[in-house]
């Protein structure tokens, strides 16, 4: 089996001109092309991930967050980013849901430890068992 990783890119699925706006047509689209695309077809499997786009960047930015987070304020950043991306996340959750696709989100802010801006722990077997079970894991951009 192979595993292959899809990223929808923040300025595919969101308008980067208009903060909070999601371009929803593309969306469902993409959904279904991923429900026709045989990912569950036993020759491969597929983790999609998605980027925040005018969602989760502007409060990034404003807050420094990709630059790692070390103070409280830098934490309450880091949720209101955390945020922001989620609420992405629930939009294209509900296109794959709506496609019929058994999609399950795996947040890396619930998973990952960094440092230094690298990845030092991934606990992936949530994702893993997912995958084994036909799931489609969704990770994405918080």
């Amino acid at each position: 089996m192979r595993l292959f990783f899809l990223k929808l890119g923040g300025s595919l699925i969101t308008d980067k001109t208009r903060p909070f706006t999601a371009r929803q047509e593309k969306l469902d689209d993409l959904a279904q092309q991923v429900a026709a695309s045989g990912w569950q077809d036993g020759e491969f499997r597929l983790v999609l991930g998605h980027g925040s786009g005018s969602f989760g960047h502007a409060a990034a930015a404003r807050h420094g967050t990709r630059d790692g987070v070390d103070s409280p304020e830098g934490w309450h950043g880091f949720a209101e980013v955390w945020y922001a991306a989620a609420s992405l996340n629930r939009i294209v959750m509900q296109s794959l849901n709506a496609a019929g696709l058994p999609a399950v989100c795996f947040p890396p802010s619930a998973a990952v430890t960094t440092d230094g801006g690298r990845i030092t722990a991934w606990d992936l077997k949530p994702l893993q068992a997912a995958l084994a079970s036909g799931i489609l894991p969704v990770v994405y951009g918080d």
